[in-house]
């Protein structure tokens, strides 16, 4: 996945490098084994979509610099993150698709699981005849599906259930919907192809994305019963 930031250091181009952040291109001989200092940058994130960049040769904060003819350029003189020391990270990125999603089910996981009395309804029954009593109850259940970089999407399902039961003369009863409440994750791989501004298509399988549900399940109706005076 290509990124870039938007102001380039002074008249030097960014780089991938290894884990500890981007250097620039180096004139002094510099292999990716013997890296200077000098050429190391250190991404410290801002928010989600902001960065700001150490300089590892004097450990300051880069800044905007336009001056002396110099325009979009950096220099690393502050110590803190100003507003001039905010670069905004984007994906140099025209147009996406993403498709061949597959779900591994096999390495999905169930947590959070608990046994409670998702709702509970009663009737009273005063006549010489029987009654019936018709319950209904709402439950409902979130999904959230999101992928790195990207938002992340809810949908919030609403489940009705009717339960009709008879209530007997000169009785109360009492109906418990008991229910096993969890969430699941279940991660899930795609195929992504970008068009980049310049024309070129990029197609990167992506791992990573998480599929995330919560749901009511082993439903039983509990049912007690009271006599009236």
């Amino acid at each position: 996945m290509e990124t870039s930031v938007s102001s380039p250091l002074v008249q030097k181009n960014f780089e991938g490098a290894a884990q500890i952040g981007f250097c620039a291109d180096s004139k002094d001989g510099a292999t990716t084994i013997n890296i200077p200092v000098d050429t190391l940058f250190r991404p410290v994130k801002v928010d989600n979509h902001t960065i700001a960049a150490i300089y590892l040769g004097n450990n300051n904060f880069c800044k905007s610099l336009r001056t002396e003819g110099k325009t979009n350029c950096l220099n690393a003189a502050i110590r803190s993150v100003t507003r001039d020391a905010q670069l905004t990270v984007e994906e140099p990125v025209m147009t996406r698709q993403i498709h061949n999603v597959k779900y591994k089910l096999d390495y999905s996981r169930v947590y959070d699981e608990r046994t409670i009395v998702a709702a509970k309804n009663s009737a009273s029954n005063y006549s010489q005849q029987s009654s019936t009593l018709d319950g209904k109850i709402e439950l409902s259940g979130e999904v959230q599906s999101g992928i790195e970089w990207g938002e992340t999407k809810t949908i919030t399902t609403v489940v009705e259930v009717v339960h009709k039961v008879v209530v007997p003369l000169m009785t109360k009863v009492t109906v418990d919907l008991i229910a096993t409440n969890g969430k699941c994750d279940v991660p899930f791989s795609f195929t992504q192809r970008d068009t980049l501004y310049n024309g070129t298509t990029v197609t990167t399988q992506v791992q990573g994305g998480t599929y995330t549900g919560s749901n009511y399940y082993s439903i039983i109706f509990k049912t007690k019963e009271e006599k009236l005076k």
